[in-house]
């Protein structure tokens, strides 16, 4: 099978990344100096979130510039992810880091939805992240970290590790260390977060005669990106396929919507490829479907699972 590097759209790309920029600054910015009725405000606001948060296509195309297959040349594809990650709401290093450790990790020690023999089910952790706590936490609050004391930062990472010591989800605190031990990233992580800081506290400012409004919009782009973030891979098998993920089916005009993020094994096997060329290297892998898309949209809300019975409730395609 061929793992070279297709080519990158950029065109397209860099018009999609245009659109998403140009939505972002008329949602974060623009529609409270133009808008002055909060009916008016929440129904603008309603459509950005259906038309661009219910497929999480913001974070799919910042995805594209985490894996370098934004644009060409490489530090176009650097600024652009910047720039998104800052109307994100978080740091392009912060983003990158924590998606390549999933992508190292998957269904070793990055299994959100297990909880182990030692373990009770930690309901409301789980729903916590699930329903906008994964966002907030992991991608918005994380950057305080970067600008803690590195003493500090390095003490409550460590005692994460003393804690999990030969437990799952270790790998992702020792990733975590080395990370704070890396000066340049920390550099970086600072340099952005600056950028994130600026488009914050410029948009609650927009905001500022309708907070409540700004704040339901903030939990809106939390809410989708946390819940949309592990599902390609609940209930997949563990510890036997570092690429364990669900290929769910989408009509065509969807799958557009969601920059075929539902080839979602096929990403995980060929990380260098494209959005644009994952269908075709579906059917030259004679890859399938595992389920529907539309149908197994809810199912996390059944809640954490026993690892040993994820043998038995792997999903079907119905």
């Amino acid at each position: 099978m061929n793992n070279k590097q297709s080519a990158i759209p950029t065109q397209l790309n860099l018009l999609l990344g245009t659109l998403l920029i140009t939505e972002n600054i008329l949602a974060l910015f623009a529609l409270p100096w133009l808008i002055h009725s909060s009916l008016g405000l929440s129904l603008l606001l309603l459509l950005d979130i259906i038309a661009i948060r219910v497929t999480n296509f913001h974070w799919h195309l910042t995805h594209e510039a985490v894996h370098g297959l934004l644009a060409e040349p490489r530090w176009l594809n650097e600024w652009l992810g910047i720039v998104l990650g800052a109307l994100f709401f978080s740091s392009f290093s912060i983003a990158r880091y924590g998606h390549l450790n999933h992508h190292r990790n998957n269904r070793y020690a990055d299994t959100q939805e297990v909880y182990y023999q030692e373990d009770n089910p930690s309901y409301f952790k789980y729903y916590f992240e699930l329903l906008g706590g994964f966002f907030i936490v992991y991608e918005f609050l994380l950057i305080a970290l970067a600008w803690a004391p590195k003493a500090l930062a390095k003490t409550i990472i460590e005692k994460n590790i003393k804690r999990k010591a030969n437990r799952h989800d270790l790998g992702i605190y020792v990733d975590l260390k080395n990370i704070i031990d890396n000066p340049r990233s920390i550099e970086n992580v600072r340099k952005e977060s600056i950028l994130f800081i600026f488009v914050l506290l410029l948009s609650l400012y927009s905001y500022s005669q309708h907070f409540i409004i700004w704040l339901s919009y903030f939990w809106a782009r939390a809410f989708f990106v946390s819940y949309l973030n592990n599902m390609p891979h609940y209930k997949n098998s563990i510890q036997t396929d570092i690429n364990a993920s669900d290929n769910a089916y989408l009509p065509k005009f969807l799958q557009l919507c969601y920059l075929n993020f539902n080839y979602h094994r096929v990403h995980h096997r060929y990380p260098k490829t494209p959005w644009t060329e994952l269908p075709i290297l579906f059917k030259e892998t004679n890859d399938h479907f595992d389920c529907d898309y539309m149908k197994v949209y809810f199912q996390q809300l059944k809640g954490p699972v026993y690892y040993e019975q994820l043998a038995e409730s792997s999903r079907k395609l119905g």
